[in-house]
């Protein structure tokens, strides 16, 4: 990892954007996604695992869409590397 040394206004941001959100009503937001391709990519991934299982006939994995997520988060993260990182009190702590 690296670190990134805070600078006082850093400081000052981080404070008063965690009493904001103490403090002032918010709201979230939800939105619906059309998953139709990744379920089809899904159920052909899992049918090849199954056609290649063993003699007991268990198939090796079970892909999940979890699974799709966790890999797209992986994929955005190595793209954006400043996003996968920690706030400290003394810096910000960049993921490699």
């Amino acid at each position: 990892f690296t670190k990134i040394p805070n600078s006082n206004m850093r400081k000052v941001i981080a404070r008063r954007l965690t009493e904001s959100k103490q403090q002032v009503p918010h709201f979230y937001l939800t939105v619906e996604c059309e998953l139709n391709k990744l379920l089809d990519v899904r159920k052909d991934i899992n049918f090849e695992a199954e056609s290649l299982a063993g003699k007991d006939k268990k198939p090796a994995f079970k892909a999940s869409v979890n699974d799709f997520i966790i890999k797209a988060v992986a994929l955005a993260m190595k793209k954006v590397p400043s996003a996968n990182a920690s706030w400290y009190d003394d810096a910000i702590v960049q993921y490699n």
